[in-house]
């Protein structure tokens, strides 16, 4: 369920059209959509619902079929013809299964039955809205790789410039050397400057030191820190070093793997009282596939879960979609970023590949809720994870709209690709 708020265009634009031609469905129907915070633009037929559409078009139209001068089969056939197609509801009292199937067939979302069910209607609009606000994200996320494509710095490039910069054989080097020196300093400066601390602030007896408890806790509490870092970075030096098993899985079956692990993210949402909305995976789809290695998908996956929750605003809705383009799957997080180092809360012209840098921190607070190290490393891990299964990981500012004319709200959008089967 897709929880809004202010700052969300799917809050900002909760117009519908809804076009009856009974003034009792109409007024009863109206009711029910205004109660629940819609703003609905009420019409007495087709033709009037058409030409309110064309100047001021809305996500959602609910249409009955039997009105006057414009009917809903009419009215269905012509906003299915326009650049800005809405997603349409029908409500009708005929009840003809082959008439029902035509209708859907003609791209209709959904179609009730009068008299209308309160609970039933609200929830279908709900769903419908969020099936405009999905569209609605496809359609900037389109926009935004053709943008990537014209400027030639599409991931393809981008991979080729890191392979020549650094081969794997450094990198996992790299990683071998930082784990050995933090192993030989103790893992962190607090511990060297607590252990002098030990006979200063102790009583030494005999061949014993009685150590204050406060100072004992906090050498366990750093050496427990630091045993945490070693085994982060000995997690990212094996999934370097590590022979992968890839196998090919249906894309229905990684986005119900994909839906159990936003399920065990719940410990984080709820620190910041976030929500997780994944669209549904388009039929058409499911039976695609993919080669991946789910083990280290998952390790790659939660880590980008855990950053989106991180570094994203209270309450806000982080948006997960899978779509198929040029013979690429995309699995696309969409998060709404808190204001990071640079004062701005996108990331700045020529930063998107230092994200996956070692050490590399576009935010320089840390966040102890989460119970994570922060040494900008997860993001690396994440893009070396999936280069090793083919794959790549793009960051892009995502802008939306609202509305024509208003300022764009800006996301994070982590861009997963593989070559789809």
């Amino acid at each position: 369920m897709v929880l809004t708020d202010k700052n969300t265009p799917e809050a900002a634009n909760r117009t519908v059209i809804l076009a009856e031609d009974d003034p009792v469905t109409l007024t009863l129907a109206q009711k029910m959509l205004t109660e629940k915070g819609y703003e609905v633009i009420a019409c007495k037929d087709g033709l009037e619902a058409l030409e309110y559409f064309l100047q001021k078009p809305v996500p959602v139209v609910i249409t009955d079929i039997y009105m006057p001068h414009l009917s809903g089969e009419e009215l269905i056939e012509k906003l299915n013809q326009t650049a800005q197609k809405p997603v349409i509801v029908v409500i009708s009292t005929e009840e003809n299964v082959h008439f029902v199937l035509k209708i859907l067939r003609q791209g209709v979302y959904d179609y009730l039955i009068k008299p209308l069910k309160r609970d039933e209607f609200v929830y279908k609009v709900d769903k419908a809205f969020e099936l405009a606000h999905y569209r609605e994200l496809c359609y900037h996320l389109a926009q935004e790789r053709e943008i990537l494509h014209a400027q030639k710095i599409d991931w393809e490039r981008w991979k080729e410039i890191l392979l020549h910069r650094e081969s794997e054989k450094r990198e996992l080097n790299l990683f071998q050397n930082i784990k050995a020196s933090l192993s030989q300093a103790a893992g962190f400066g607090n511990l060297l400057a607590l252990i002098p601390l030990i006979p200063l602030q102790s009583k030494k007896e005999d061949d014993f030191y009685k150590v204050r408890v406060d100072l004992v806790e906090l050498l366990l509490d750093n050496a427990d820190t630091a045993r945490l870092a070693l085994e982060k970075i000995d997690e990212i030096s094996n999934a370097i070093s590590a022979n992968y098993d890839l196998r090919a899985i249906s894309l229905e079956e990684l986005y119900n793997f994909i839906s159990r692990q936003i399920e065990d993210s719940e410990p984080w949402l709820q620190i910041k009282n976030q929500t997780i909305s994944l669209a549904e995976l388009p039929q058409q789809l499911a039976a695609k596939e993919v080669d991946v290695d789910l083990h280290y998908f998952e390790l790659a996956f939660k880590e980008l879960l855990l950053n989106s929750c991180k570094f994203s605003e209270e309450n806000s809705d982080i948006k997960i979609l899978l779509e198929v383009e040029r013979d690429k799957l995309h699995i696309s997080l969409i998060s709404s970023p808190t204001v990071n180092k640079f004062k701005v809360r996108h990331i700045p012209s020529g930063y998107e590949r230092h994200l996956f840098e070692p050490f590399f921190r576009m935010h320089a607070e840390v966040d102890e809720r989460y119970k994570s190290l922060n040494y900008g490393l997860g993001l690396t891990m994440v893009e070396r994870v999936l280069r090793k299964m083919h794959g790549s990981i793009i960051a892009r500012n995502l802008r939306e709209y609202a509305r024509i004319g208003e300022r764009a709200l800006i996301r994070i959008n982590f861009d997963i690709q593989f070559k789809v089967k």
